[in-house]
């Protein structure tokens, strides 16, 4: 009798656990096109996707509640899809780590006929709580290499929920993921060089 009620106990207390915490992946953001962008640029490009970045997962808590937000493969997505709409030849190669080493290994070629390589990385990924709202914030920079002058474009989305519930998390996390894709967009060069 003893132990079938500790056994009711833990399993009670497990199911307990397990209903507080949050599984969050954003939504890949579609690409909205910039007005007077034109059409793609006719150059090459490496879209070097670090493995810190392609598997980015951010934890919080409060009250009790666990939020597991899995950033990183919504986020590799929408940026390879952004690398794609807007350069002509785009070659995609993973790295290890958060992929230093191979941005300067590929930008250490002084050919005039190397690629732009481009390399994103995550620049802020946090949230906050006040009375009835948690907020997210996310902020992405695309580090470019291969034009006249290295340049690092970055996009910054905040998404909030009212209610601390998982579906307005959700909600909030796919808003923060597209203002930052969305910003990040209207900031990346316009040329080649």
């Amino acid at each position: 009798m003893r132990k079938s009620l500790w056994f009711l106990v833990s399993v009670l207390m497990l199911s307990g656990l397990s209903a507080c915490t949050y599984n969050i992946q954003p939504a890949v953001p579609a690409l909205t096109p910039i007005a007077g962008s034109g059409s793609r640029l006719n150059c090459k490009a490496v879209l070097l996707m670090p493995e810190e970045f392609a598997n980015r997962e951010y934890i919080s808590s409060f009250e009790g509640r666990e939020i597991r937000l899995m950033v990183g493969p919504p986020a590799a997505k929408a940026v390879e899809a952004l690398i794609r709409s807007r350069y002509e030849q785009v070659d995609k190669s993973s790295a290890s780590g958060d992929g230093t080493l191979d941005l300067v290994r590929l930008t250490s070629n002084q050919n005039t006929n190397a690629p732009i390589v481009v390399r994103p990385r995550f620049t802020r990924l946090e949230s906050s709580v006040r009375p009835f709202r948690y907020s997210i914030e996310f902020g992405l920079t695309l580090d470019i290499a291969g034009l006249s002058a290295p340049v690092a474009p970055s996009g910054v989305g905040i998404g909030a929920a009212g209610l601390y519930v998982q579906s307005e998390i959700q909600k909030a996390a796919d808003d923060a993921l597209a203002q930052a894709i969305s910003s990040l967009t209207s900031a990346l060069p316009t040329m080649c060089q």
